[in-house]
């Protein structure tokens, strides 16, 4: 469906062909609302809560509170991403055993879980350097394969005589 220059769906002043200008200008602006890092380990904390995202009632109730804790985590460790996995580490301590946990206890664990982050981190980089290690291995697989000469159709045929012969 095509747009006319007067933001609507369909317009009988316009040609249908046309595609409104100003409607494209306007799509175009429109930025994509990316989260700060408070945010992302409150949502972080929701989801591991088992709430969800775009609970607006929860926001309004608890996000300046647990935004508080937010910020202390981010002063204590550095990255968003160790702050993420320290709530993994007392979600999966605390939370899953069904005790009650907030954003507050991962502070007072800090000290316990910056060895497990670190040992997270890591694996996670290992891992990574291991992928990047395969996906190398195979783009050159798939060069040498592209550049390989084929056999010459004789060798094919003295190769497929000795074969009759073996027990392979």
């Amino acid at each position: 469906m095509t747009l006319c220059k007067h933001l609507k769906d369909a317009c009988d002043k316009c040609p249908v062909s046309i595609k409104c200008v100003q409607r494209e200008s306007i799509v175009s602006d429109v930025k994509v609302r990316t989260l700060t890092d408070i945010q992302k380990v409150v949502e972080h904390y929701k989801d591991r809560l088992g709430v969800d995202k775009n609970d607006k009632q929860w926001d309004k109730k608890y996000f300046a509170r647990h935004s508080a804790a937010a910020r202390q985590l981010l002063d204590l460790f550095g990255e968003t991403e160790k702050v993420l996995l320290a709530i993994d580490v007392v979600y999966k301590n605390i939370g899953v055993k069904g005790m009650w946990w907030n954003l507050n206890t991962v502070i007072k664990w800090a000290e316990r879980v910056e060895v497990v982050i670190q040992d997270e981190l890591d694996k996670k980089q290992k891992r990574k350097k291991a992928a990047l290690a395969r996906k190398k291995e195979q783009q050159e697989y798939e060069e040498a394969k592209k550049n390989a000469v084929p056999m010459p159709e004789e060798y094919k045929k003295k190769f497929k005589e000795l074969m009759k012969g073996s027990s392979l």
